[in-house]
């Protein structure tokens, strides 16, 4: 098996390489956000809550906290957008070329004569390109929960419906996806190009079918969200769907359109009928949703990669 991985870094070491300085950049950008964060940042927090502060301290305190504030929200978004593009960029790059690129130098005539079979052979390939890609999609997914949990909700990232589909789980669930669609372009075309192109167009597709989906499903299992008394809106864990109008006496949820003619909400009999109500999925319920996302990208992805199976066993190891 070692050897196997070994042969497999080299020849796919271009790729592997480009994966490590990118995964390294992430990570300094990651590592300076949290020395920022924690640091002077942090600093300057606790300065701004010590007792007795006169007027012209606070006024300097803000002053010398505000030259943080910029750094760390653009800290926030590049962690933010870089954990979750590169992810799914690595996995598409590492996954589609795998098994084109043999079958497009003509290598994969030896290759598969010399294995013992040729699942044996691409079983730990497409193990290592799986167990690699999807790392970095929980890693991306981790380090996005934890920008969600300190610097935009303060709370616990399972708990939290805030942002769920660009962060945690659905990161590394997409990431699977992207590498087994990869997988299954290049078995198929045997070509890297066209492979890239089909396999990013695929899990584009089927991911906008799932999104389609899921919002379906949460439309359909939406509830009056509670609000919060401090605020007097739903609570910023909860995810918000849309804006109706509730019948006071009977709790019956209406439309806009289902409201008399000429309802004017600023007049003591509307307010006295009507109120308005958010609707959408408690952040109870995040459990629930986002499993439910995992498993739907999850299935799709096993699929594809069954299929690539099936077409490395029973396709020429050449191109026509």
């Amino acid at each position: 098996m070692r050897t196997t991985t070994w042969l497999i870094v080299r020849q796919h070491r271009f790729g592997f390489a480009m994966l490590a300085a990118s995964a390294t950049a992430f990570v300094i950008g990651a590592l300076f956000l949290v020395w920022l964060h924690f640091g002077p940042a942090a600093d300057c927090r606790a300065a701004s809550l010590q007792p007795n502060l006169t007027d012209q301290q606070l006024f300097d305190i803000a002053a010398r906290c505000e030259q943080y504030a910029l750094p760390v929200q653009l800290g926030a978004d590049f962690i933010g957008l870089t954990g979750v593009g590169l992810p799914l960029i690595a996995a598409l790059l590492l996954a589609a070329p795998l098994i084109a690129v043999e079958l497009e130098l003509g290598t994969a005539t030896l290759a598969w004569s010399l294995a013992r079979t040729r699942r044996s052979w691409l079983l730990p390939r497409m193990a290592l390109v799986v167990v690699l890609t999807v790392g970095l999609g929980v890693a991306g997914g981790l380090l996005t929960d934890w920008l969600t949990a300190d610097l935009l909700i303060r709370g616990s990232p399972w708990e939290s419906l805030s942002n769920y589909d660009s962060r945690g789980a659905m990161i590394a669930a997409r990431t699977f996806l992207v590498a087994a669609a990869g997988l299954f372009g290049g078995a198929l075309l045997g070509r890297q190009m066209p492979a890239l192109v089909v396999a990013g167009a695929l899990a584009a597709a089927i991911g906008m079918g799932i999104t389609i989906e899921n919002q379906g499903i949460n439309r359909a299992n939406m509830v009056v969200l509670a609000n919060d008394p401090s605020t007097g809106m739903y609570g910023e864990s909860d995810l918000y769907i849309e804006n109706r109008v509730q019948v006071i006496a009977t709790g019956e949820i209406l439309t806009w359109d289902q409201l008399p003619m000429n309802s004017d909400p600023s007049s003591p009999e509307y307010q006295a009928t009507y109120r308005d109500v958010s609707l959408g999925i408690p952040a109870s319920q995040a459990g629930a949703v986002v499993w439910r996302n995992v498993a739907f990208y999850t299935g799709p992805g096993v699929v594809l990669l069954l299929l690539t199976l099936v077409i490395v066993e029973r396709r020429r190891p050449y191109l026509s």
